[in-house]
């Protein structure tokens, strides 16, 4: 019918986030990105490859994306990365998101960035890409470190496994705060 773009697109991708909404009302923007981004059709991308320039993510499914926000993971074991800044490292003020950043389940391609920034001897990790954006313009440097899942308001993990990214990945001995 020659309709599509991003214009064709927007109505039903707000209805998708309205819908998530309704059914995780404390649910903040970067959950409710990750709760549809992690759970699409991925067509013929491959799980090495958490998006493209051509397919985004892939094709979003709403029964996907919908059963789960309504339906709690409940992992037997989770492995967090911290710290990772939801939005906040720079704004002091601010105190930290409820929610995680964790090695996606078997079968889950992780889509939420965690980029890393750097000034001087200043570094943190982040996934909120306003505060990625607000950092460079801070005189930051920025790099991709991984992709990753992030928690969901009702998700209830029966343990989890804390990775220090500064210990595990960078070798550099900080407590995590």
């Amino acid at each position: 019918s020659g309709i599509n773009g991003t214009s064709f697109a927007t109505p039903f991708v707000g209805g998708m986030l309205t819908r998530l909404l309704s059914q995780q009302p404390d649910a903040t923007p970067l959950q409710l990105i990750a709760a549809i981004t992690e759970n699409t059709n991925r067509l013929s991308l491959p799980a090495t490859t958490p998006q493209s320039s051509t397919l985004g993510h892939g094709t979003v499914d709403s029964l996907k994306a919908t059963l789960r926000m309504s339906t709690p993971l409940s992992m037997s074991q989770r492995y967090d990365f911290l710290p990772v800044s939801l939005g906040n490292y720079l704004l002091p003020s601010e105190t930290p998101g409820t929610y995680a950043v964790h090695a996606c389940q078997e079968g889950t391609v992780g889509s939420s960035p965690v980029y890393e920034l750097t000034k001087a001897n200043d570094r943190f990790f982040t996934v909120s890409r306003a505060e990625l954006h607000k950092a460079i313009t801070s005189g930051y440097a920025a790099s991709l470190l991984a992709y990753a899942c992030l928690e969901q308001p009702h998700d209830t993990p029966t343990v989890m496994r804390n990775i220090n990214i500064f210990n595990e990945f960078r070798n550099i001995v900080r407590p995590l705060q």
